[in-house]
């Protein structure tokens, strides 16, 4: 009775470890997409508070967190861009130190 009954066990909590391991494939597929929509979004926020409100008390730190959010997408280019844009906008600037 003892060993049937640790072989239910047993198999229950194979069937567990399964669901787990499916969830967990499913998991590492969708967390890098849920990342890029977390960072795409906050990207196009701050393209529009650069565009919208570009005096330097506002657009300054978007940019440089833009480049930030960029980088995190791996598009290193665009965040370049983003400080080219940056410097030339804003020539007398502090925070290019």
């Amino acid at each position: 009775m003892v060993i049937t009954e640790n072989i239910h066990q047993y198999r229950e909590i194979e069937k567990l470890l399964e669901k787990a391991k499916e969830k967990t494939e499913t998991l590492k597929k969708i967390y890098p997409l849920l990342i890029t929509c977390v960072v795409k979004g906050t990207i196009e926020e701050y393209e529009k508070l650069i565009r919208d409100y570009p005096k330097p008390k506002y657009a300054e730190e978007a940019y440089f967190k833009l480049v930030w959010k960029y980088q995190r997408l791996g598009k290193t280019s665009e965040g370049i861009r983003i400080l080219e844009n940056f410097i030339k906008n804003y020539p007398e600037s502090k925070m290019k130190e």
